[in-house]
C-alpha cells in the first residue's frame, strides 16, 4: 500500500471479532506475497504463527529468535531478510486497486447498489423516452401537414374569428380561375362544403359533401384508387357524379380493395334526395386519422354541388397549390393584392400551410428546450440521490475504512474508492436506463395502440435520433435568375435546412442580395473573385459546411432545383432506412419530369425514363444501390467527406462528379439513389453522340468550353482504377472535330497553354 516496502501492524486483530481478524490477516498475507515486509506486534501466539520469523521479547530483552517453516514448526536458524520483490506502484496502481475495491463493494452489497442506481435508472429511462416521444410527435405532425397538401394556400371568406364571416358570399369560382393563370400558381380549385344525408337502399349515413374542381385531388395529395376523377367536362355539364372515400364504399356497399371496389363503382346514391353516380374511389386515410363513427366523405364537381344541392353562387374556400419554384410568402402577398383589387376590399383570409409548418417547427423547438430542462432536473435529482446513498454508505462502512487505513491506505485512496464506486453505479444505472427506454420504444413501435379511427397503429412512434444539421451548398456563376428558382425550393423544404451556402464564382452583389432575400438568416454567402469552377466551388462549400458543424451536405448546381418541398425529407428517410452515407434523388428532365435528364446505362441497356429504374419484380423498392448523381441534389454525410475528401479543384468542370463517384465506390461506403424523389435539371441527353454505328455513345458537348474540359479531364479519369479506356473509339469518331491541343490534354492530362487560360475565364 502507498508504495511502502515495510508495513508495521501493532495488534492488528486486537479489537476485532474472529471473522474480521481472519480477513485482516488474509490481507496482510497477500501484501507479504506481493513483496512487502510485514512487522507484527502481538501478544497472540496464533497471530505470531502466521510469521516467517518470530522474535519473543520479555522484560525488554529478546529471549527467542526463530524462523518458522511453512508447516509452522520452529527452526533454529536465524532467518534471512526476505528478498524484496520490486513492483510498479503509483497512480495507475492506486486507481486499479480503487476500481477493484469499488467493484467488490458493489457485488458484496447488491441490494444497496440497486437502490442507489434506481434513481439514475428511472431518470435516464424517463428522459430518453420523453425526448423520443417529442421527436416522434414532431415527425408525425410534419407528416400530417404534408398529407394535407404540400405548399398550399387556402382562401376563406371573411376574417378569422369574425362571427359574420359565414354570411360573406364574395368568394366565387371566377376568383379561382383568375388565380390559376398566375405564374406562381401550380393548380387551383374552388371548394364547397356541406353536410348531407347519404342513402343507398336501406342504409342511411351522415356524410360530408365536398364540391371541388378537377385539380382538387392533386392539390390535396389524395390518390384515386379505383375508377376516375372529375374532368373539365363533368364540371361544365354540372354532372351528377361523385367520388366516394374508402370508408363510404365499405359502409354503403361492402366494397373493399381486394375486389377493386367493384361493388361501389357505377352505383347510385342519394344526396339530399339528389341521385348521383359513383365514378371513383379516393383514399382519404391520410386526412381522416381522427374521424370517429360512420361519417363518410363524398366529392362531386363544385358546379353540381352549388346548383343541384345548395343553390348558391359562392364557394366555401379556394385551395391553391404554389409552384415549387415560387416563394410562399411572395405568392401570398400577390394573391392578397389580386383578390383585394377584385373585391374592392380584403374580405377574405389566407391560410398558408408553409407558415403552419414553420410555426409548428418553432413550437417543437420550444418543446425540445422544455424537455431538455426536465432532463437536467431529473439528472440532478438522480445525482442527489446517489450522493445521499453514498453518504449513508460511508457512515455505515467505517469499519471497512478503518481496516484499510490500518493496512496503510491513504485518505486519498479511500476517497478515490468511493468516487469510483459512485461513478460505476451511475454508469451502470445509466446503461440500464437507456436499455429500458429502448425496450419501451420497441414495444410501442411494434405493438402500438389502436388509432382513433380503429385498426391502425399508434398515431406516432418513438424516434430516438435527433435531426441532423443540414447545409445546402449551391455553386453559381453569373446565373442569378436560375439561382432564384433553386434557392426558393431549397428554402421551402419541409425538413428545415440549417444553412444555405451559396458559392458565387462571379462575386456578384446581385447574388448576395438574392440570398438575403430568399434565405434570410440561414444564408451564407461565399464569393470567389477567382472562378473555381464546379469542382472548386463544391470543395469550398463542403469545407465551409464542415467548419460550421454540418452533419451532412445537400449539394446542387444553380441550373436545377428539387422537384418539391419534400425532397430533403424523403432523402433523409431513405438514408436512415438503408443506412446510407450518401443518397441522391433521380435526376429528371425539368421540362418532362418523367424523363431522365441524363440517360443511364445498366449493362447494355439504356434507361431514359424514370419509371424504367423501378424493378418490376419489386415495385415497392425505391432504392437503387451503388448509383448516384453526386452534384445534382445529392445528400452526403460529413463522415463520407472525411473518408473520401472534397471534389478535386484541378478538374474545374466536367468529370469532377465522375472522379468523386469513383472515390465513393472505392471507400466501401454504402450509397445509392432514392427513386421516390427527384431533382429537376435541364435536359443533357443531347450531349451523348453515337459512335461505332450506334453501338455505343460518348459525351460530346456542343459548347466549346464544356467540350474542352470534358476531354482535357478524360485522360485523368481514365487513369483511375475501374475506368474503361475508350480512346481509340473516340478518336475514330471525333478526329476531325476535336483540336489537337485537346487531344494532348486528354492523353497527357496536362493544361493546354493559352487555350486553357481562355477557357478558365469564360467557362460557367
Amino acid at each position: 500500500m502507498n508504495g511502502g516496502q515495510i508495513i508495521f501492524a501493532d495488534e492488528p486483530t486486537g479489537a476485532l471479532d474472529s471473522h474480521s481478524g481472519e480477513e485482516v490477516m488474509k490481507i496482510l498475507g497477500e501484501l507479504h506475497a506481493e513483496g512487502h515486509t510485514i512487522i507484527l506486534v502481538t501478544h497472540d501466539r496464533h497471530i505470531a504463527e502466521h510469521a516467517d520469523r518470530v522474535i519473543e521479547i520479555k522484560d525488554g530483552e529478546i529471549i527467542d529468535d526463530r524462523r518458522q517453516d511453512a508447516d509452522g514448526s520452529a527452526s533454529g536458524k536465524r532467518a534471512a531478510a526476505p528478498e524484496t520483490k520490486k513492483t510498479l506502484f503509483g497512480a495507475a496502481g492506486r486507481i486499479t486497486s480503487a476500481i477493484n475495491m469499488a467493484w467488490r463493494a458493489i457485488i458484496g452489497h447488491k441490494l444497496r447498489a440497486f437502490l442507489t442506481m434506481l434513481g439514475i435508472i428511472i431518470g435516464i429511462a424517463s428522459v430518453v423516452s420523453v425526448v423520443a416521444l417529442g421527436q416522434g410527435a414532431q415527425q408525425q405532425v410534419l407528416e400530417n401537414i404534408s398529407d394535407l397538401g404540400s405548399n398550399t394556400i387556402q382562401i376563406f371568406p371573411g376574417k378569422f374569428g369574425d362571427r359574420r364571416a359565414g354570411r360573406i358570399r364574395t368568394l366565387v369560382p371566377s376568383d379561382a380561375v383568375i388565380l390559376a393563370k398566375q405564374d406562381f400558381i401550380d393548380s387551383a380549385t374552388p371548394v364547397v362544403n356541406a353536410s348531407a344525408t347519404v342513402r343507398h337502399d336501406n342504409k342511411e349515413l351522415t356524410g360530408e359533401v365536398t364540391g371541388a374542381g378537377e385539380q382538387y385531388f392533386q392539390v390535396q395529395n389524395l390518390p384515386i384508387v379505383a375508377g376516375r376523377s372529375f374532368n373539365q367536362k363533368d364540371i361544365d355539364d354540372y354532372a351528377a357524379v361523385a367520388i366516394l372515400n374508402q370508408k363510404g364504399a365499405e359502409n354503403l356497399f361492402g366494397a373493399t380493395a381486394t375486389n377493386g371496389y367493384a361493388g361501389a363503382l357505377g352505383q347510385v346514391i342519394l344526396l339530399r334526395n339528389t341521385p348521383v353516380r359513383i365514378i371513383g374511389i379516393v383514399d382519404t386515410s391520410s386526412q381522416s386519422r381522427f374521424e370517429v363513427g360512420n361519417n363518410i366523405s363524398v366529392y362531386m364537381p363544385y358546379t353540381a354541388a352549388m346548383n343541384r344541392l345548395l343553390g348558391r353562387s359562392s364557394v366555401s374556400s379556394i385551395i391553391l397549390r404554389i409552384s415549387d419554384s415560387a416563394n410562399p410568402a411572395v405568392a401570398e402577398d400577390a394573391i392578397t393584392r389580386i383578390l383585394t383589387r377584385r373585391h374592392g376590399s380584403q374580405d377574405f383570409s389566407l391560410f398558408n400551410s408553409d407558415s403552419l409548418r414553420k410555426a409548428i417547427s418553432q413550437s417543437v423547438q420550444v418543446f425540445s428546450i422544455l424537455i431538455s430542462s426536465i432532463a437536467v432536473i431529473s439528472l440532478v435529482v438522480g445525482g442527489i440521490g446517489v450522493m445521499n446513498i453514498m453518504l449513508v454508505s460511508v457512515t455505515e462502512r467505517t469499519q471497512e475504512i478503518g481496516i484499510r487505513m490500518a493496512v496503510g491506505a491513504r485518505q486519498s485512496d479511500i476517497l478515490m474508492q468511493f468516487l469510483i464506486e459512485a461513478l460505476m453505479l451511475c454508469l451502470l444505472g445509466g446503461a440500464i436506463g437507456v436499455g429500458l427506454a429502448y425496450g419501451f420504444g420497441w414495444v410501442m413501435n411494434n405493438t402500438g395502440g389502436s388509432a382513433p379511427s380503429g385498426g391502425e397503429q399508434a398515431a406516432f412512434k418513438l424516434v430516438y435520433s435527433t435531426a441532423s444539421t443540414i447545409a445546402a451548398v449551391i455553386v453559381t456563376h453569373n446565373r442569378a435568375d436560375l439561382l432564384r428558382t433553386s434557392l426558393a425550393v431549397v428554402a421551402s423544404q419541409s425538413h428545415p435546412v440549417d444553412w444555405i451556402i451559396v458559392v458565387d464564382n462571379g462575386a456578384e452583389e446581385t447574388v448576395r442580395n438574392l440570398l438575403v432575400e430568399v434565405a434570410g438568416d440561414k444564408g451564407v454567402y461565399l464569393p470567389s473573385k477567382h472562378n473555381l469552377g464546379g469542382a472548386g466551388g463544391f470543395a469550398y462549400g463542403f469545407l465551409h459546411a464542415l467548419a460550421l458543424g454540418a452533419d451532412a451536405v445537400w449539394c446542387a448546381d444553380d441550373d436545377g432545383s428539387p422537384e418539391g418541398p419534400e425532397v430533403l425529407a424523403t432523402l433523409l428517410r431513405c438514408a436512415e432506412r438503408n443506412q446510407l452515407e450518401e443518397v441522391s434523388p433521380v435526376v429528371c428532365n425539368a421540362d418532362t419530369p418523367d424523363r431522365l435528364a441524363f440517360p443511364l446505362r445498366r449493362g447494355v441497356e439504356w434507361r431514359r425514363y424514370r419509371h424504367e429504374l423501378i424493378d418490376p419484380a419489386h415495385p415497392e423498392d425505391d432504392f437503387l444501390e451503388g448509383i448516384a448523381s453526386l452534384f445534382n441534389g445529392a445528400l452526403i454525410s460529413a463522415y463520407a467527406m472525411e473518408r473520401i475528401g472534397v471534389p478535386d479543384l484541378r478538374l474545374f468542370i466536367r468529370g469532377d462528379e465522375v472522379e468523386y463517384h469513383r472515390r465513393l465506390v472505392r471507400s466501401g461506403l454504402k450509397f445509392g439513389t432514392c427513386l421516390s424523389t427527384a431533382y429537376l435539371h435541364p435536359d443533357g441527353t443531347d450531349e451523348f453522340k453515337p459512335i461505332l454505328g450506334g453501338r455505343m455513345h460518348t459525351q460530346y458537348p456542343d459548347n466549346p468550353n464544356k467540350r474542352f474540359f470534358t476531354y482535357r479531364n478524360r485522360g485523368f479519369l481514365m487513369s483511375q482504377p475501374g475506368m474503361r479506356r475508350l480512346i481509340p473509339q473516340e478518336y475514330a469518331r471525333f478526329n476531325a472535330k476535336i483540336p489537337k491541343v485537346l487531344w494532348s490534354g486528354c492523353v497527357c492530362n496536362a493544361w493546354a497553354g493559352g487555350n486553357a487560360s481562355h477557357a478558365l475565364s469564360s467557362a460557367r
